[in-house]
């Protein structure tokens, strides 16, 4: 039997909330000529990095051990400090600055924002648990409203098959052993005319790790007992969303499935269904810092693998789509994704933690929309 967990979208949304804790960081780096992280950890690296990617000014990180070059240099109001240390050794540190430093010179985020970076933009956390999704098709047989893969209004494109064998040995050579497992996902997979031929040269290289296949259940409904037994016998893990429409009762399929002993798990909806809309912006303008709203930074340690690139966004894979559907002219740089063919383990774990140039289209903190059918307008995703 299924196991089943409830999910409407609003769960991760409240946490994609501006809490104002980085505009006051970059109003904070702004007013000083000088910015310290204090701490060289995890947490202090991991906001260094981060400063970086937002183009804040940051002069370096302080210890104890270098502490009284800046006590000889402080002067109120010019040079600011910025915590970047954990609650264990916070007092410590507060008290020690206290003896030379203004209170309005220093810049403490909270415990959990700081927690949160360092697990964030930890290449050594994300190593521990890296997965990557395979991109297997653009279209589905729903119609959502804001979907993020633009199914209502793309033309119809696929992974093939060819391509698809070529990158996955190409991933397994990179010996990224730290690999947890492999999601299948789209648009609806089960649309794509080869599927189970790509999760087969997926096993073949990847022979004991999970796999999982992100459908909404409705291509099960007349799948045949040969298929099922080739996902029991692949150990392919359907996960299924349901949606709320009367005819995409899946009873029928969730007995199919526990009579040829598919493993498979359900997200369904409590009331209402919702979607999250993250309005684009045109001009490319969204201000740096705010990259770090983005749930693909505070939720995934994963990266999408779609016709020999390597990507962190999926809306930077169908971004074409929408150009093609609404006459737009979205730009994809080569700094937005990585050539599968190009780069080193290294490489890849570099690129989870850094901000994309495409990042400017966004606005992270999305918009709750309750589910409904596309009417196909640009203002669904506008």
């Amino acid at each position: 039997m299924a196991k089943v967990s409830s999910w409407s979208g609003n769960i991760t949304s409240t946490k994609q909330l501006s809490d104002g804790e980085l505009e006051k960081l970059v109003k904070f780096i702004d007013i000083h000529e000088d910015n310290y992280i204090y701490g060289a950890g995890k947490i202090g690296k991991a906001l260094r990095h981060y400063c970086k990617e937002a183009g804040l000014n940051i002069n370096g990180n302080l210890t104890s051990d270098n502490l009284t070059s800046i006590k000889e240099n402080y002067q109120t109001g010019k040079i600011g400090i910025i915590i970047g240390i954990s609650d264990k050794y916070l007092q410590e540190v507060l008290e020690t600055l206290s003896l030379f430093v203004s209170k309005t010179d220093i810049y403490c985020l909270t415990s959990g924002k700081r927690e949160s970076m360092g697990n964030i933009f930890s290449i050594e956390q994300i190593e521990k648990n890296f997965w990557i999704n395979i991109f297997v098709t653009n279209i589905c047989n729903l119609n959502c409203r804001s979907c993020s893969t633009f199914a209502p209004v793309c033309s119809p494109d696929y992974y093939k098959l060819d391509d698809f064998k070529k990158d996955i040995k190409q991933l397994h050579r990179l010996d990224l052993t730290n690999i947890n497992f492999l999601k299948f996902t789209g648009g609806e997979p089960f649309l794509h005319p080869q599927l189970l031929e790509l999760f087969q040269a997926a096993r073949d290289e990847f022979p004991n790790i999970p796999f999982e296949c992100y459908t909404n259940g409705i291509a099960l409904k007349n799948i045949s007992g040969d298929i099922l037994q080739s996902l029991q016998k692949l150990k392919i893990r359907l996960v299924v969303t349901e949606y709320p429409l009367e005819q995409l009762k899946l009873q029928t399929v969730y007995e199919k499935l526990d009579a040829n002993g598919v493993e498979y798990s359900v997200i369904f909806s409590e009331g209402q269904k919702f979607f999250n809309k993250r309005p684009l912006n045109f001009d490319k303008a969204t201000p740096k810092y705010m990259f770090y709203y983005c749930p693909r930074y505070n939720f995934c340690d994963s990266l999408f693998m779609y016709k020999g690139k390597l990507f962190k966004c999926i809306y930077v894979i169908t971004a074409e789509y929408f150009n093609h559907a609404f006459n737009t002219d979205l730009k994809v740089t080569d700094s937005d994704y990585l050539d599968l063919y190009h780069i080193s383990k290294e490489d890849i774990y570099d690129f989870t933690i850094r901000r994309l140039p495409y990042c400017g289209y966004c606005t992270p903190i999305e918009e709750l929309v309750p589910w409904s059918l596309s009417e196909r307008k640009i203002e669904e995703w506008t």
